[in-house]
């Protein structure tokens, strides 16, 4: 019994003194070249895949329930911080030397032209 007691109090030191494990916070601006509009958000970089749609709901750049955008840059961020808007085989990647990044894809015809990014996810991870 009194072994029991020892590993049961020498555990319970070990979980209440243990490091806490968390992740470097990133914050992306997302701007809508055409209008002007940007929002901000800010996402943990543990690599889990984020829904745009609900980063951005109600945001400057929701209209009406579409997530138009067709820029986005790094502001707050680590070192050796990679991040990427997927959809699919799309993927548009930023890191801690690439900050910038251009959301749309023909950017010879419409360099400005917002990008729907309601199917698209942000990751980001260290």
């Amino acid at each position: 019994m009194k072994l029991d007691s020892i590993f049961v109090v020498t555990f319970l030191n070990a979980v209440a003194f243990a490091a806490p494990s968390h992740s470097p916070r990133i914050t992306i601006s997302v701007t809508n070249d055409l209008t002007g509009r940007n929002a901000l958000t800010t996402i943990p970089a543990n690599g889990r895949f984020q829904n745009i749609s609900g980063l951005f709901k109600n945001s400057a750049i929701d209209e009406h329930g579409q997530i138009l955008a067709s820029s986005a840059q790094l502001i707050g961020f680590v070192e050796n911080v990679f991040c990427s808007f997927n959809n699919k085989d799309i993927v548009i990647p930023l890191n801690s030397a690439a900050t910038f990044a251009v959301l749309g894809r023909d950017l010879e015809l419409a360099p400005l032209a917002p990008t729907l990014l309601n199917n698209f996810q942000l990751q980001c991870q260290v």
